[in-house]
């Protein structure tokens, strides 16, 4: 179905899960979920919104029933949803299955279902087998692999490790004599509330088929860091296959992912920073590195977009997107834009720790005056005369960041010392390999 005369939105992933929970029936369809407007609506024929997905698929419709604004000054809507096409978004996708054909396949069972951010512990799937047994009933596991949901988790697990830890679970279950099982993706996005929380879960429960929402108990955070520093795990803490995922899922901090951020005005050295901290990385043993500097992004990555709002989200998207890929696969990416906005840093810090890398901020947080008074480039004398439109920290806003890991102020001290501390941030943090080289100048004797 096409509606090509439409206004057409495209609302952020978790929106997207939301009102596709929806559609599928796992939450009722009068739940409000808004979905921010285009700036501008056609004076006529507007009362319904095209929604596309992140690669331009048309998604659903939506029919406006109510409009509100937001603190931030945004305008958002919700209606009736009418469905376009099949979804192809989000991780997964091959592996969901919908209420109704859940519902099918239990055929009016007794069914526990089990909706999880982390693996199942030995206790817990032991416990589950008991009771599952003792009442015949079906178990259904989820795992929780919507939007915020990593970010939340005690372990961080990307999708697919996750998914995969609940299948093993799965047949540790059938071991254990549980009639039947099965785990599923849910992209169900995080909500913090528990108050929230736990009714839209047991919602979700039941549209499933289930007749009882399972409880597990929270991990103990401190498996996060054996893992971190790659020690073993307790014995019988997990199976020996499901501990075995783990090791690969979240590899020692020395072999993992990492993309470190810099983000502060023009002239606050930031770029300078980062080349410093790309060389010593590499000298510490850290080989995979990726310097994503401002200047080269714009005129590569992110040539043709401007300086609007939006332009620059896009543009800190867009290094996000490329950080993520190199984080994924375990090298360091190391960028060093401007990045205003609050929403695109967060975003980007999104995007590289759904593909299981870490994201490290640093603030380099030199004043104004200072920036101004060094202006190499002579930009800030071109904006303050008008000839540089939405130039940061004069003509356009600087949000300082509230979840920087690390701030530099380089007003004060030297590019080495910057870097230097960048570099204790990660040697405490374990993010450095331990040296082993000797040279003959450092033998003993």
């Amino acid at each position: 179905m096409s509606c090509p005369d439409l206004p057409v939105v495209r609302p952020p992933l978790d929106v997207l899960e939301w009102l596709e929970l929806q559609l599928t029936g796992a939450l009722p369809n009068d739940l409000p979920v808004p979905v921010p407007l285009p700036e501008q609506l056609p004076a006529s024929g507007s009362a319904n919104l095209l929604l596309e997905d992140s690669e331009g698929r048309p998604f659903a419709t939506l029919q406006i029933q109510q409009m509100s604004s937001t603190p931030a000054g945004t305008v958002q809507a919700t209606g009736a949803l009418t469905p376009q096409r099949e979804p192809v978004f989000g991780p997964l996708r091959h592996l969901r299955q919908t209420p109704a054909r859940v519902r099918e396949h239990l055929a009016g069972r007794v069914c526990l279902a089990v909706l999880t951010r982390d693996p199942l512990t030995s206790a817990a799937v032991q416990e589950l087998a008991q009771r599952a047994t003792s009442e015949q009933a079906y178990v259904l596991l989820f795992a929780l692999v919507g939007a915020g949901q990593q970010s939340a988790s005690t372990l961080g697990l990307a999708p697919h490790h996750l998914q995969r830890c609940l299948t093993l679970a799965a047949h540790q279950l059938a071991a254990g004599g549980v009639p039947s099982s099965l785990a599923l993706p849910l992209a169900l996005p995080y909500e913090s509330d528990p108050q929230v929380r736990h009714p839209q879960q047991e919602q979700i429960a039941r549209a499933f088929g289930a007749t009882e929402l399972i409880a597990t108990p929270p991990l103990p955070p401190e498996l996060a860091d054996l893992l971190d520093a790659g020690k073993p795990l307790p014995i019988g803490q997990f199976s020996p296959a499901t501990a075995a995922v783990l090791a690969i899922a979240r590899p020692p901090t020395t072999q993992r992912g990492l993309c470190i951020m810099l983000t502060g005005l023009s002239g606050s050295g930031k770029s300078t920073i980062a080349r410093g901290v790309a060389q010593a990385l590499l000298e510490a043993g850290r080989a995979q590195v990726s310097l994503l500097d401002g200047d080269q992004v714009r005129a590569l990555l992110s040539a043709g977009l401007g300086f609007t709002r939006a332009d620059r989200e896009l543009n800190v998207t867009r290094i996000g997107f490329v950080a993520a890929e190199i984080t994924r696969h375990g090298g360091v990416a190391i960028a060093a834009p401007i990045a205003p906005y609050a929403t695109s840093r967060a975003a980007a810090r999104e995007l590289v720790e759904h593909a299981g890398g870490a994201f490290v901020l640093v603030h380099v947080a030199t004043g104004l005056a200072e920036c101004e008074r060094r202006d190499l480039k002579g930009l800030y004398a071109r904006a303050r005369s008008g000839q540089l439109p939405h130039f940061t920290g004069i003509s356009d806003p600087y949000e300082p960041p509230e979840d920087a890991d690390l701030t530099l102020d380089t007003t004060n001290q030297t590019p080495d010392q910057s870097v230097e501390m960048v570099m204790d941030y990660l040697r405490h943090h374990g993010w450095l390999p331990q040296s082993t080289t000797t040279y003959p100048d450092q033998e003993e004797g």
